[in-house]
Protein backbone atom coordinates (compact mmCIF):
# COMPACT_ATOMS: atom_id res chain seq x y z
CA UNK A 1 0.00 0.00 0.00
CA UNK A 2 1.26 3.50 0.72
CA UNK A 3 4.69 4.25 2.14
CA UNK A 4 6.57 7.35 3.23
CA UNK A 5 7.66 8.29 -0.28
CA UNK A 6 4.11 8.55 -1.55
CA UNK A 7 3.92 5.38 -3.68
CA UNK A 8 0.90 3.16 -3.18
CA UNK A 9 1.83 -0.52 -3.40
CA UNK A 10 1.90 -1.05 -7.14
CA UNK A 11 -0.20 2.06 -7.80
CA UNK A 12 2.89 4.25 -8.36
CA UNK A 13 1.11 7.60 -8.31
CA UNK A 14 4.37 9.59 -8.45
CA UNK A 15 6.11 7.74 -11.26
CA UNK A 16 7.58 9.83 -14.06
CA UNK A 17 5.35 8.07 -16.60
CA UNK A 18 2.25 9.41 -14.84
CA UNK A 19 3.20 13.05 -14.55
CA UNK A 20 0.95 13.98 -17.44
CA UNK A 21 -2.06 12.00 -16.19
CA UNK A 22 -1.80 12.26 -12.40
CA UNK A 23 -4.50 11.07 -9.98
CA UNK A 24 -7.35 13.51 -9.42
CA UNK A 25 -10.94 13.53 -8.26
CA UNK A 26 -12.14 10.27 -6.75
CA UNK A 27 -8.92 8.50 -7.80
CA UNK A 28 -6.86 10.97 -5.79
CA UNK A 29 -9.28 10.80 -2.85
CA UNK A 30 -9.08 6.99 -2.71
CA UNK A 31 -5.30 7.08 -2.96
CA UNK A 32 -4.94 9.52 -0.05
CA UNK A 33 -7.46 7.55 2.00
CA UNK A 34 -5.55 4.32 1.44
CA UNK A 35 -2.28 5.98 2.44
CA UNK A 36 -3.84 7.32 5.63
CA UNK A 37 -5.36 3.98 6.61
CA UNK A 38 -2.05 2.17 6.11
CA UNK A 39 0.20 4.75 7.78
CA UNK A 40 -1.97 6.02 10.61
CA UNK A 41 -4.19 3.09 11.68
CA UNK A 42 -2.57 0.06 13.38
CA UNK A 43 -2.98 -3.22 11.58
CA UNK A 44 -4.80 -4.74 14.61
CA UNK A 45 -7.52 -2.10 14.55
CA UNK A 46 -11.09 -3.08 13.71
CA UNK A 47 -13.29 -0.49 12.00
CA UNK A 48 -17.08 -0.58 11.79
CA UNK A 49 -17.99 0.33 8.20
CA UNK A 50 -21.58 0.11 6.97
CA UNK A 51 -22.57 -1.89 10.04
CA UNK A 52 -19.78 -4.43 9.49
CA UNK A 53 -16.51 -4.87 11.33
CA UNK A 54 -13.53 -4.62 9.01
CA UNK A 55 -9.89 -5.10 9.92
CA UNK A 56 -7.34 -2.54 8.83
CA UNK A 57 -5.55 -4.95 6.45
CA UNK A 58 -8.83 -5.92 4.77
CA UNK A 59 -9.74 -2.26 4.34
CA UNK A 60 -6.38 -1.51 2.76
CA UNK A 61 -6.88 -4.41 0.34
CA UNK A 62 -10.37 -3.15 -0.55
CA UNK A 63 -9.11 0.37 -1.25
CA UNK A 64 -6.29 -0.95 -3.41
CA UNK A 65 -8.83 -2.89 -5.49
CA UNK A 66 -10.87 0.26 -6.01
CA UNK A 67 -7.78 2.27 -6.94
CA UNK A 68 -6.79 -0.36 -9.53
CA UNK A 69 -9.79 0.56 -11.73
CA UNK A 70 -8.56 4.15 -12.01
CA UNK A 71 -4.90 3.21 -12.30
CA UNK A 72 -5.61 0.99 -15.31
CA UNK A 73 -7.03 3.96 -17.21
CA UNK A 74 -4.13 6.23 -16.21
CA UNK A 75 -1.62 3.61 -17.35
CA UNK A 76 -3.32 3.33 -20.74
CA UNK A 77 -3.30 7.11 -21.13
CA UNK A 78 0.42 7.18 -20.39
CA UNK A 79 1.10 4.33 -22.82
CA UNK A 80 -0.88 6.14 -25.52
CA UNK A 81 1.02 9.39 -24.92
CA UNK A 82 4.34 7.54 -25.18
CA UNK A 83 3.25 5.73 -28.34
CA UNK A 84 2.09 8.96 -30.00
CA UNK A 85 5.38 10.66 -29.17
CA UNK A 86 7.36 7.73 -30.54
CA UNK A 87 5.32 7.72 -33.75
CA UNK A 88 5.79 11.46 -34.24
CA UNK A 89 9.54 11.07 -33.91
CA UNK A 90 9.62 8.16 -36.36
CA UNK A 91 7.43 9.68 -39.12
CA UNK A 92 10.18 11.54 -41.06
CA UNK A 93 12.37 8.44 -41.37
CA UNK A 94 9.38 6.23 -42.19
CA UNK A 95 8.26 8.59 -44.97
CA UNK A 96 11.73 8.68 -46.47
CA UNK A 97 12.04 4.91 -46.39
CA UNK A 98 8.57 4.49 -47.90
CA UNK A 99 9.46 6.78 -50.81
CA UNK A 100 12.66 4.81 -51.44
CA UNK A 101 10.79 1.49 -51.49
CA UNK A 102 8.11 2.85 -53.83
CA UNK A 103 10.75 4.14 -56.20
CA UNK A 104 12.46 0.74 -56.25
CA UNK A 105 9.18 -1.07 -56.97
CA UNK A 106 8.24 1.39 -59.73
CA UNK A 107 11.55 0.56 -61.36
CA UNK A 108 10.49 -3.07 -61.73
CA UNK A 109 7.45 -2.27 -63.87
CA UNK A 110 6.58 -0.11 -66.84
CA UNK A 111 5.15 3.34 -66.07
CA UNK A 112 1.41 3.13 -65.48
CA UNK A 113 1.41 -0.69 -65.16
CA UNK A 114 -1.91 -1.67 -63.48
CA UNK A 115 -0.07 -4.10 -61.20
CA UNK A 116 1.32 -1.10 -59.29
CA UNK A 117 -2.14 -0.52 -57.83
CA UNK A 118 -1.73 -3.77 -55.90
CA UNK A 119 1.15 -2.10 -54.05
CA UNK A 120 -1.00 0.94 -53.32
CA UNK A 121 0.92 2.89 -55.95
CA UNK A 122 -1.32 4.82 -58.33
CA UNK A 123 0.04 5.96 -61.72
CA UNK A 124 1.08 9.59 -61.84
CA UNK A 125 -1.11 11.74 -64.04
CA UNK A 126 0.76 13.56 -66.83
CA UNK A 127 1.04 17.30 -66.44
CA UNK A 128 -1.81 19.17 -68.15
CA UNK A 129 -0.82 21.37 -71.08
CA UNK A 130 -1.48 25.05 -70.49
CA UNK A 131 -3.88 26.95 -72.69
CA UNK A 132 -2.77 30.02 -74.64
CA UNK A 133 -4.40 32.27 -72.06
CA UNK A 134 -2.72 30.48 -69.15
CA UNK A 135 0.65 30.78 -70.89
CA UNK A 136 0.05 34.50 -71.43
CA UNK A 137 -0.83 34.98 -67.77
CA UNK A 138 2.25 33.04 -66.68
CA UNK A 139 4.46 35.16 -68.95
CA UNK A 140 2.85 38.34 -67.58
CA UNK A 141 3.47 37.23 -64.00
CA UNK A 142 7.09 36.41 -64.81
CA UNK A 143 7.59 39.87 -66.34
CA UNK A 144 6.04 41.61 -63.36
CA UNK A 145 8.19 39.51 -61.03
CA UNK A 146 11.35 40.60 -62.83
CA UNK A 147 10.24 44.22 -62.59
CA UNK A 148 9.37 43.84 -58.91
CA UNK A 149 12.80 42.36 -58.22
CA UNK A 150 14.48 45.16 -60.19
CA UNK A 151 16.66 42.90 -62.29
CA UNK A 152 18.71 45.84 -63.57
CA UNK A 153 22.20 47.21 -63.01
CA UNK A 154 22.89 49.35 -59.96
CA UNK A 155 23.15 52.57 -62.03
CA UNK A 156 19.92 51.81 -63.88
CA UNK A 157 18.14 51.31 -60.60
CA UNK A 158 19.19 54.77 -59.42
CA UNK A 159 17.85 56.39 -62.59
CA UNK A 160 14.40 54.81 -62.31
CA UNK A 161 11.81 56.31 -60.00
CA UNK A 162 8.61 54.42 -60.70
CA UNK A 163 5.32 55.85 -59.49
CA UNK A 164 2.26 53.65 -58.92
CA UNK A 165 1.81 49.89 -59.12
CA UNK A 166 2.62 47.92 -62.29
CA UNK A 167 -0.43 46.34 -63.94
CA UNK A 168 -0.94 44.09 -66.94
CA UNK A 169 -3.71 44.07 -69.54
CA UNK A 170 -4.46 40.93 -71.57
CA UNK A 171 -6.55 41.16 -74.73
CA UNK A 172 -9.49 38.75 -75.23
CA UNK A 173 -7.41 36.32 -77.28
CA UNK A 174 -4.95 36.07 -74.40
CA UNK A 175 -1.85 36.81 -76.47
CA UNK A 176 -1.24 40.58 -76.26
CA UNK A 177 0.40 41.51 -72.96
CA UNK A 178 0.63 45.23 -72.27
CA UNK A 179 2.43 46.10 -69.04
CA UNK A 180 1.35 49.51 -67.78
CA UNK A 181 3.36 51.58 -65.36
CA UNK A 182 1.85 54.79 -64.05
CA UNK A 183 4.37 57.56 -64.79
CA UNK A 184 7.96 57.94 -63.64
CA UNK A 185 9.42 60.22 -61.07
CA UNK A 186 11.62 63.22 -61.77
CA UNK A 187 14.89 64.11 -60.06
CA UNK A 188 14.48 65.79 -56.68
CA UNK A 189 14.26 69.57 -56.77
CA UNK A 190 12.86 69.74 -60.31
CA UNK A 191 9.11 69.35 -59.96
CA UNK A 192 8.23 71.29 -63.15
CA UNK A 193 9.15 70.09 -66.69
CA UNK A 194 11.49 72.37 -68.64
CA UNK A 195 9.91 74.49 -71.41
CA UNK A 196 10.73 73.35 -74.93
CA UNK A 197 10.41 74.93 -78.38
CA UNK A 198 10.38 78.56 -79.52
CA UNK A 199 7.64 81.06 -78.91
CA UNK A 200 6.45 80.67 -82.49
CA UNK A 201 6.10 76.92 -82.06
CA UNK A 202 4.26 77.40 -78.79
CA UNK A 203 1.69 79.63 -80.50
CA UNK A 204 0.94 77.24 -83.33
CA UNK A 205 -2.58 75.90 -83.08
CA UNK A 206 -3.10 77.63 -79.74
CA UNK A 207 -4.79 80.83 -80.94
CA UNK A 208 -2.71 82.85 -78.44
CA UNK A 209 -2.16 86.62 -78.97
CA UNK A 210 0.85 86.80 -76.63
CA UNK A 211 4.06 88.16 -78.20
CA UNK A 212 6.47 85.48 -79.32
CA UNK A 213 8.92 84.38 -76.68
CA UNK A 214 6.94 85.86 -73.77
Amino acid sequence: MANSNGSTGGVGINSAAQKKYAPKGLYLALTLLAEGVKDQIPSTTNLVIGGQTVKQAALVSELESDIAFFKAVIDLHNQLASAVAARKAAVPAVKQRYAQIVKAIEGLFAPGDPVLVQFGIHPRKPARRLTAEEKAVRAAKAKLTREARHTLGSKQKLEIQTVGTPTVTITPDGTNIVPQVVGTGTPAGNSQPAATGSGTDANQGGGSNNPSGK
